[in-house]
């Protein structure tokens, strides 16, 4: 059970003293209540910047090519998109099927030398299906090579930044276990807002210590919670995984 925006909204609340938000006055709320609101969506934003491979904002998009271009447009992240689990999906109801198969990544300036003459030049007869994948160095698109004959899907991974929680009914990616972390944060930015610095400066430590204990627990390979930017998903051999 994903807790929603009012349940974490009025934990902070409680925490703080003060009287529970109901659904009819949520969106109204002002003062101290719009400031627990605000709290809680801060903590959120800074849990997820602490690290950009949370497993919690993986998420699969997909891309429908056609025969009228190569360059498509993929999603703004919060974090690069893993190119080597771009692949095209198989599709039986297709004539003829279309068969499973992985993009192999080629280096911008590679496929400018090796690819680019050769689809620049291909007519119609010659379009087929895409076997390469490259990045242009600026702009979020990417390349096909062959250019694509036909409809295909291309699926990817990447990860996401949710958008901030607006309804009461709206509900965090963070996970359940860790809702008392997003709390503890949440409760800091309470106290700083009531200027109790004593108080914010000792829930501090124990939201940082939460946070390294999330890493820990649910980041694959992590054993240093003193710098989280050290851990990677583990690159390929060749181009970087990750672009």
């Amino acid at each position: 059970m994903a807790y929603t925006f009012i349940q974490l909204t009025n934990k902070v609340l409680s925490r703080m003293n003060e009287t529970a938000l109901t659904q009819s006055n949520f969106a109204s709320a002002t003062g101290f209540n719009k400031q627990a609101q605000d709290a809680v969506n801060a903590a959120i934003k800074e849990i997820i910047h602490k690290y950009q491979f949370w497993p919690f904002l993986r998420v699969q998009r997909t891309i429908t090519t056609s025969s009228s271009g190569n360059e498509y447009s993929i999603s703004q992240a919060l974090a690069p998109v893993d190119f080597y689990t771009m692949q095209i999906n198989r599709n039986d109801s297709a004539s003829p099927p279309i068969v499973q198969s992985a993009l192999t990544y080629m280096d911008y300036n590679l496929y400018m030398r090796y690819r680019f003459p050769v689809d620049r030049q291909a007519d119609t007869s010659q379009y087929s299906q895409p076997q390469w994948v490259s990045r242009p160095p600026s702009g979020n698109t990417i390349i096909l090579s062959p250019w694509p004959d036909r409809a295909y899907t291309v699926s990817y991974f990447t990860w996401e930044i949710p958008d901030e929680l607006v309804n009461p009914t709206d509900t965090t990616v963070i996970p359940d276990q860790f809702v008392d972390v997003l709390i503890n944060r949440a409760v800091y930015y309470a106290y700083m807002f009531r200027e109790n610095i004593e108080a914010a400066a000792e829930i501090k430590k124990e939201t940082k210590d939460g946070i390294d204990q999330m890493l820990r627990q649910i980041v694959p390979g992590f054993t240093d919670a003193k710098d989280p930017r050290i851990v990677r998903p583990r690159a390929l051999t060749g181009p970087s995984r990750f672009f």
